[in-house]
Parts: C-alpha cells; structure tokens; sequence
C-alpha cells in the first residue's frame, strides 16, 4: 500500500489490525486474570461483609466496545452497610456500568466534547469504538 502511494489506507489498514490484536490479548488474559483474582476477592469480600458470595459470569465491554465475559464474585448477601459494587471484580478492576475504565474514559471524553451523544457516538465510531448508546446505559442491541 505504500509503494503505491495508499499511506491512508495503510493507516487505516494498521489501526484496524491493532485493534483486532487488542481485542485478541485483551479475550485471552483478562479472564486469565479474574480466574487468579477470585480467592483474593472472596477473601477481601468476606472480610468487608459478605455473607454469601458466589462465582458468576460478569460482561464487560473493554476500550474498542468488545464485550468479553469473565467469572466474577458476586456478593450475593451483604452486610447491612455494604457501599459499592457487589460485583467484587468490578470494584477491582474499577468497571462501572459494564465499561472498562479506558472505555468510559474515551467516551466521557467524547460525550464533554460533542454537543449531542449522537455526536459523540459518531466520533467514537470514526475512532474505532464500537458501542451503542440507550438511554440510561449501553445497549447490547445494536
């Protein structure tokens, strides 16, 4: 594509390849990752006041808006008084509402800067994250 005077093309050709490449690192080691972090957490959630915690499927969307699901302890009786999450790898990790923190820094940032989220949808596609706005949360539909 260079040789041929395309850098545009290489350009876009090379985003889009890193990302896939993200996406494929990030599917491989984040449920690595929690699987190694739930003793941990169990410990931490029982020490904080959970009664009964269980391992559950959590879904979480990363930077580029893929979806990757990992197993999550879940307090499932907490104390009276229990502030936060009860999703103990969301506190962790530091998701909110399903997004990795790299994703709602991008598309806070996005959403300050447009002046309507259509807008800011729209920037966040040409940058290559795929997600889909409802509105209280992100939708799954698409």
């Amino acid at each position: 594509m260079l040789v041929e005077g395309q850098l545009y093309e290489f350009e876009q050709d090379l985003c889009q390849r890193m990302t896939d490449l993200y996406n494929v690192v990030c599917e491989e080691l984040l449920p690595q990752a929690a699987e190694a972090a739930v003793e941990d957490l169990v410990r931490e959630g029982k020490a904080a006041g959970g009664r009964k915690i269980v391992v559950r499927p959590l879904t979480l969307r990363i930077a580029s808006g893929r979806q990757i699901e990992v197993k999550s302890p879940y307090v499932k009786v907490p104390a009276e008084g229990w502030s936060g999450s009860c999703q103990l790898l969301c506190k962790h990790w530091g998701v909110i509402g399903g997004a990795s923190p790299a994703l709602y820094d991008k598309v806070g940032f996005c959403c300050a800067l447009g002046p309507s989220y259509d807008l800011a949808h729209q920037a966040l596609r040409k940058f290559g994250v795929e997600v889909c706005f409802s509105d209280s949360q992100y939708s799954q539909k698409c």
